[in-house]
């Protein structure tokens, strides 16, 4: 997948003893991207690193390819969201209230995490939105981007407080005011259940309460002329995780109860069934995705990625997920290298830089030079006086000397 900021490319992680391992990889698409933005996709591998749940895409660590900070992630084979409704229509109930049950639990966790040092991290992902949530074949759902998430962790680069950043269909109305809430996410994921089951979107957010209010009846409406409005108990859900005051929405720990108490008392197929039987085949005949323009980094598919520091990443030969990004005629890039390569050079640099460092450090003597014997300037040294110029200062200058490591 491509976007504007970076390409999302399908590869393979390979360690030693024959590890291999299918990932998914973010890469920025321009090397002089601005600080701001590589700060912001440090800090989502950081924080991914952090939370440990089924329902959050799992991170493998940064890499540094190229000149180019890059996340190395765990490959999903899905839709998102958007692209189901889109292909297929409003979902069934059940099916769309287990999808928004499993992402509540995710916000929840990402909530109440911890850092290494066992502090709260509150992390809110201030992003969800359909196109952020990926379903697979196996009823396996996924947050995605947590790029623009807040969080308080020690390593955090990019401050985004000053920011309003996010979707404005989605976004919950204090953040318009930049001002986040435990439950600012609650309202995003509110508008995609009514996305899921009107098939169309909650209109912009408003700060402005009267005009908010009109957008929520609107949205209302259309819900209420859907199959849903039949469930009061989903009707009144929604209501209360869109309402205006943040403090009075539910938190996400009881939107995942709730969705799982109503799920429970409907007599519709469940998720797992359902994409079985419906998602599979529209995840195995799903296109690839258009391209608007070349992009310069297609070259590096098939290529072999290599990093001192990390695994070797290679790119697989399908190319990025979107396999419309690379034309199969076109040539493997010419400036990949191997590992081992990679190696090569280095060693031969850190031995030129010690064989200089010693040529200044230790010239050549001139012809007219004469030695004297040290004996004879200073005296030989007594024991009391230990060896103060002597075997220790030749082992002080064999320190001082740059490692070739």
């Amino acid at each position: 997948g491509r976007g504007g900021f970076g390409t999302v490319y399908k590869a393979w992680l390979r360690g030693e003893g024959g590890f291999d391992k299918l990932v998914a990889v973010k890469v920025p698409n321009d090397e002089r991207t601005e600080p701001g933005q590589v700060a912001r996709l440090k800090d989502e591998a950081r924080m991914l690193g952090l939370l440990r749940h089924r329902c959050i895409v799992g991170v493998d660590g940064l890499a540094l390819l190229e000149g180019r900070w890059s996340v190395v992630m765990e490959f999903i084979d899905g839709v998102d969201l958007a692209y189901l409704v889109h292909t297929h229509g409003p979902l069934p109930l059940g099916v769309a209230l287990e999808i928004i049950a499993d992402v509540a639990g995710a916000l929840d966790a990402a909530w109440e995490g911890r850092d290494v040092d066992g502090q709260p991290l509150t992390l809110m992902h201030r992003d969800i939105k359909p196109s952020n949530i990926m379903v697979t074949a196996s009823a396996d759902v996924k947050v995605l981007d947590f790029g623009i998430a807040k969080a308080n962790f020690e390593t955090r680069e990019s401050e985004t407080e000053s920011l309003r950043l996010g979707t404005q269909h989605y976004m919950a109305p204090e953040r318009l005011d930049l001002m986040d809430h435990a439950t600012s996410d609650v309202y995003s994921l509110g508008a995609v259940l009514v996305g899921l089951l009107t098939g169309e979107k909650v209109g912009r957010t408003s700060a402005r309460v009267a005009v908010h209010t009109e957008v929520i009846r609107a949205a209302m409406g259309k819900l209420r002329a859907s199959s849903a409005s039949a469930n009061l108990d989903v009707v009144d859900l929604i209501e209360a995780m869109l309402r205006y005051n943040p403090n009075s929405r539910p938190k996400a720990q009881f939107v995942e109860r709730r969705c799982h108490e109503i799920v429970g008392k409907l007599q519709e197929p469940n998720l797992r069934a359902w994409s079985k039987r419906v998602l599979a085949s529209i995840i195995e005949n799903r296109p690839p995705s258009p391209v608007d323009a070349p992009n310069p980094m297609d070259t590096w598919t098939g290529s072999t990625w290599a990093d001192a520091t990390q695994p070797t990443l290679k790119a697989s030969e399908d190319g990025p997920i979107s396999a419309a990004l690379q034309d199969p005629a076109q040539p493997e890039s010419k400036s990949s290298m191997t590992l081992l390569g990679l190696m090569v050079v280095v060693g031969w640099s850190m031995a030129l830089v010690v064989l200089v460092t010693w040529w200044v450090l230790f010239p050549a003597p001139a012809a007219s030079t004469r030695f004297v014997p040290l004996s004879d300037v200073v005296g030989e040294p007594s024991e009391a006086d230990g060896d103060p110029i002597g075997r220790d200062a030749a082992e002080d200058a064999a320190e001082e000397q740059p490692s070739p490591e």
